[in-house]
């Protein structure tokens, strides 16, 4: 339950970052105070946006037409007196004046202020994005540069076989393109699935025309500035005419690193958001607080919470499990809790439904006979039902209703 403190006069918010957790914080911020003036800054030249459509943009660039694309109309932001400013980065930030310095040459300042500055791409090839085809979607503009690229290419190599790389890989064979994956680990979807479901969706995969080289590496490009093909470290070269890198994010945390705000592998924080300096909150993908997610949704919660605790409402972020989702090559995945990959394999039980023709796969898991987790391949309309047997610690007796 939420808790108001004795000050509920927060004067001066600046918001840095103005996606899922730098709006989400203003809105809350907003809705519990009408007074606090507050100001949001930008790097992109466009409104806010829901980043997660980035990958479906390379397919159809129409998606930027949906309603549900941009987080919030212009006229939002004014009619609820929120300043928003694009296409500034901030450059430094003066702890005792309480300003901040833009690139733009000017100060803003602020009396509480709220680091939501995201994360940006792990690329792990030096000069790899200084390549005229080589891309790491995180932006519009990456979007929007991939999809012109695809016009005259026909073979595509997504370095990376996570979710987001296949969402990708299923927008470009949509366009046509023949998909390379590369991934290091031995399966794809390692984390989210178990060797079965694996196994499963590897095979439908290659049903859609994808080669997959699992357990090996992109150890360089071939042909600069123009890259021609992607060198694995076993020699082998693989031809692309546009290059993809989709292996993670890293917190943005320069600028917390600047006023020597504690930092890991995000800027560390408490549960209400807070960081060891006083009116200085962080959330979203740059936030570290217990195991990093740099998911949408944890995002906009802990955008949220840091809002309340600015306008002096305590609030604490409680983490819960999100659920990986996934749908693409005609299928849909879902995958939830705890799969047994951690932990002695002996201690749990599992139900399972398999069907190749239908294409099919079903697996709950057990830990001492409560639900912990399950994956739902092809048919994920218990996903809900799923969700709440594990939140609810459904027994094993009962959990069978779930396979129908």
């Amino acid at each position: 339950m939420n808790e108001v403190s004795a000050n509920m006069s927060p004067g001066k918010i600046l918001i840095i970052g103005a996606s899922a957790a730098g709006i989400s914080a203003a809105k809350e911020i907003r809705k519990q105070n009408e007074k606090a003036e507050v100001t949001i800054i930008g790097e992109e030249n466009h409104l806010p946006y829901y980043r997660p459509f980035l990958t479906r943009y390379i397919a159809d660039k129409s998606v930027e037409n949906h309603p549900s694309f941009l987080l919030n109309r212009e006229e939002w932001y004014r009619e609820n007196r929120i300043k928003l400013i694009l296409g500034t980065k901030v450059t430094g930030i003066d702890i005792l004046a309480h300003k901040v310095r833009t690139n733009k040459g000017g100060e803003i300042e602020f009396d509480r202020l709220i680091l939501a500055t995201g994360s940006c791409p792990f690329v792990p090839i030096q000069g790899a994005l200084d390549c005229e085809n080589v891309f790491a979607i995180r932006t519009l503009d990456d979007a929007r540069s991939v999809n012109e690229r695809l016009k005259n290419a026909k073979n595509a190599v997504i370095i990376g076989g996570g979710l987001l790389g296949l969402e990708a890989a299923d927008s470009l064979i949509k366009r046509n393109v023949h998909v390379s994956i590369v991934e290091m680990a031995e399966r794809i979807l390692p984390v989210q699935l178990d060797k079965d479901g694996s196994a499963f969706l590897e095979s439908l995969l290659r049903a859609n025309d994808v080669s997959l080289y699992l357990g090996t590496v992109a150890g360089e490009l071939s042909g600069r500035p123009k890259v021609s093909a992607v060198r694995l470290t076993s020699g082998e070269e693989i031809p692309a005419d546009i290059v993809l890198f989709s292996i993670g994010v890293r917190p943005n945390i320069e600028l917390a690193g600047q006023i020597g705000i504690e930092t890991k592998k995000g800027i560390l924080v408490n549960e209400r958001m807070e960081t060891k300096i006083e009116d200085i909150y962080a959330c979203g993908d740059a936030a570290e607080y217990g195991r990093s997610m740099c998911l949408w949704m944890p995002a906009v919660r802990q955008g949220a919470i840091a809002g309340l605790n600015a306008v002096g409402i305590k609030s604490a972020f409680e983490a819960v499990e999100y659920p990986a989702t996934l749908n693409a090559f005609g299928t849909t995945v879902f995958s939830i809790g705890d799969l047994a990959k951690n932990h002695d394999s002996s201690q749990y039980k599992e139900l399972n439904v398999m069907s190749g023709s239908k294409e099919i796969y079903k697996k709950l898991f057990f830990h001492e006979d409560t639900l912990a987790g399950g994956i739902l391949i092809g048919d994920t309309a218990k996903a809900l039902p799923l969700s709440k047997g594990i939140s609810g610690k459904m027994p094993f007796s009962k959990a069978g209703e779930l396979l129908k």
